[in-house]
């Protein structure tokens, strides 16, 4: 955790102290996103209008029962959404983004409440949305985003859903 605090201060430093450039003529963006999941996110802008997004950590937390036993947390989760962007009008730096992807997650499942040895480790495959808002600081090489990310499980739960979402913030390069 401490390797995770000073790589992001690392970035964080870097970023205000290069000069900047216009971030939407930059090609990638790497920071951190905190939510479901919270993960680390590499942004790879492929053009003014599209992006693909990877996220990497973990997340989905959410309670549910099912034939498995209790579904009470995710360990590792990642996620991949290629997005669509439009500039918000009136708004210098802010866009306005929408995609499609899919996510797999690791999760544990504990059959008794009382317990905690005792559980069964599942993969779990879906379909996942984007829907969100980047800002590119000005001078910056900064952007942070709010977004949310519906999810439908194809496996091992079909049709499970679930409403996910994050507040982040990237270094743009």
């Amino acid at each position: 955790m401490k390797n995770l605090l000073r790589i992001c201060t690392l970035c964080l430093a870097l970023g205000f102290a290069l000069p900047a450039a216009h971030a939407q003529s930059n090609k990638w963006g790497l920071g951190l996103r905190f939510g479901s999941p919270t993960a680390f996110t590499l942004k790879r802008y492929l053009s003014e209008r599209n992006a693909l997004d990877i996220n990497l950590g973990v997340g989905q937390r959410a309670w549910r029962d099912n034939s498995y036993g209790r579904y009470r947390n995710t360990g590792f989760s990642a996620m991949v959404n290629y997005l669509w962007r439009q500039d918000v009008g009136g708004a210098s730096g802010l866009e306005f983004y929408y995609g499609v992807g899919g996510l797999l997650s690791v999760r544990s499942y504990y059959y008794d409440d009382r317990r905690n040895d005792v559980y069964n480790t599942r993969a779990g495959l879906g379909v996942t949305g984007a829907v969100g808002l980047e800002y590119f600081i000005p001078r910056a090489p900064i952007s942070l985003f709010l977004e949310a990310n519906p999810y439908v499980e194809v496996f091992p739960a079909p049709f499970w859903v679930n409403l996910g979402g994050a507040l982040g913030g990237r270094f743009v390069f």
